[in-house]
């Protein structure tokens, strides 16, 4: 594979809205890749949601009109198709513990994927790459860490997982000594061979379910290789951990995987978003799209 090389631009500002405003540009071009410089990316502090008389739970029966038509997206000749979720994808992803609500709220439906509620919070495992001290380099590793998340759950998607997946980059707060990596939320349903061959560590596969092993150590073997693959420095893994998602600062939620299927959980398709032609290069031919919210529920 043709080594791929990225020089971005960061800048990041705090909106009324309480938000990290990243806005990046990626050049040069190279290995067939085309960005769109000003992308801008949100990435909420927390988004948490109080169960009220006028928030009513609803059956998914179908997306909304304006969600039903299919997008493509292309990178060079590479073709994805992003295909609006069906009843059976939602229905699968009703093993997640918490659940996963669709809700209609003031006249508008949302889809809630729960980390948190009343009674506790879903436990994630958390590992990074060091500390920065200058936050515009933190947000740069945060930036390198999306656009290689699509080609890692390509590779993953190969393997037979069974349950769901949902990795997010992340960067901690406060600003100094910034951290950013990944936390994975993980609820696993069977054991399968990992691509890195380990035993199964007892505390993970209590925690997160049996073959959950498998599916952390195929994650950190494949997300790796293609780190090296795009021509990166080397990196070590400074932190293995379990966390909360109230611990780990701003997230980043693009994708997840349901069994071995890949589904983009961004609210809004942008044919030119490079985390959407990031998937396309990577050579998925087929996503469904589910515009999930990671939410913490309030009484």
């Amino acid at each position: 594979m043709a080594k791929m090389m990225l020089s971005i631009i960061v800048r990041c500002e705090l909106t009324q809205e309480r938000t990290l405003q990243i806005t990046w540009m990626i050049v040069p071009a190279t290995h067939r890749m085309i960005w769109t410089p000003g992308l801008a990316a949100c990435l909420p502090t927390s988004q948490i949601y109080r169960l009220t008389s006028n928030m009513q739970i609803v059956n998914f029966s179908s997306m909304t009109e304006r969600q039903t038509v299919s997008s493509i997206i292309t990178s060079g000749e590479n073709v994805l198709k992003i295909i609006p979720a069906s009843e059976e994808i939602f229905a699968r992803l009703q093993v997640w513990p918490k659940g996963v609500l669709k809700v209609n709220h003031e006249g508008k439906d949302k889809y809630l994927f729960v980390l948190q509620d009343q009674k506790d919070e879903v436990v994630g495992l958390r590992f990074h790459f060091g500390w920065h001290k200058d936050r515009d380099n933190a947000m740069k590793m945060l930036t390198i860490c999306r656009l290689l998340l699509p080609t890692t759950l390509a590779l993953c998607a190969k393997y037979p997982f069974k349950g769901v997946l949902l990795p997010c980059p992340y960067i901690s707060v406060p600003e100094q000594d910034s951290h950013v990596g990944y936390i994975l939320f993980l609820h696993s349903l069977a054991k399968f061979d990992g691509a890195a061959g380990l035993k199964p560590v007892p505390n993970w596969e209590e925690t997160f379910g049996e073959g959950a092993c498998a599916m952390i150590e195929t994650f950190l073997k494949l997300n790796y290789e293609v780190w090296k693959s795009a021509g990166l420095p080397d990196r070590t893994i400074a932190d293995l951990s379990l966390a909360y998602r109230s611990q780990s600062g701003a997230l980043a939620t693009d994708y997840l995987m349901v069994d071995s299927q890949v589904v983009c959980i961004k609210q809004e398709l942008e044919e030119d978003n490079p985390i959407l032609q990031r998937a396309a290069e990577a050579g998925l031919k087929e996503m469904y799209w589910l515009p999930l919210l990671p939410t913490t529920l309030v009484p």
